[in-house]
């Protein structure tokens, strides 16, 4: 997670981040983030379960007064449009069928101000040394999720760009398992 803070070049970064993290899980991908930027705030947003696991994470590393919560299905959540300048959608887009990836991603988009970043984290394809971790977890996806389906990067560029954001930049994450990538696209 601290390779995405460098990636995002937050060292450039004038303004304290406003991060929507959508489906936050254990916040292992907002938190680190917001590290590198004491100003910076998140509003974790996910499922009663997950959120309060992030919040003990946040907890953990003397984050909670920099936190918000929003108990809810990301897929079903109006925020207001515009607030946030930096918006993290990791480990989700896997889990949806791809109506429910385009819809989320135009829904993320629109949370964005000008100038905002998507970001997205999942599974992709590219890196050898993940071949077999991503067969793995591609096998567990089909056996758990039936409805999940393996984030193709050329299919997600298109999805990101209809939904009104700039061309994405692409890199893989080098860390093990070697299967996660990350898009980063502005508006």
């Amino acid at each position: 997670a601290m390779q995405i803070a460098k990636f995002l070049n937050l060292s450039e970064q004038t303004e304290p981040l406003n991060i929507l993290d959508v489906g936050c899980g254990t916040g292992v991908w907002s938190l680190p983030i917001a590290h590198v930027d004491p100003e910076s705030r998140i509003t974790f947003l996910d499922k009663k379960e997950p959120v309060t696991t992030a919040l003990k994470t946040a907890e953990s590393i003397g984050m909670e007064g920099r936190i918000t919560t929003v108990e809810s299905d990301p897929l079903s959540t109006e925020l207001p449009s515009g607030e946030f300048n930096l918006v993290i959608v990791a480990n989700l887009l896997h889990l949806l069928t791809s109506e429910e990836q385009k819809r989320l991603l135009r829904s993320a988009a629109q949370r964005l101000q000008p100038d905002g970043k998507l970001v997205v984290v999942d599974v992709f394809p590219g890196q050898d040394a993940g071949d077999v971790s991503r067969a793995l977890f591609a096998l567990d996806l089909e056996l758990h999720v039936p409805s999940g389906n393996l984030v193709d990067p050329i299919e997600l560029k298109s999805m990101i760009e209809e939904a009104g954001l700039q061309p994405p930049k692409y890199s893989h994450l080098n860390e093990v398992p070697h299967i996660y990538g990350i898009m980063v696209a502005q508006k």
